[in-house]
């Protein structure tokens, strides 16, 4: 089963999401959503696109 919302909190180390502008948080959650697409795939796959 695939996460679809999150809480990226979570998933960060020695920092919190309200630490982090906008941007950065964009750019880690789409590399966070390729990176389990690619664990429930079993296989690397093609860029996600915002």
């Amino acid at each position: 089963m695939l996460i679809h919302d999150f809480k990226l909190d979570n998933y960060l180390f020695d920092t919190t999401e309200k630490e982090l502008d906008k941007k950065e948080v964009k750019r880690i959650r789409r590399l966070l959503k390729q990176e389990m697409y690619e664990i429930f795939n079993g296989r690397n796959m093609p860029a996600i696109k915002d």
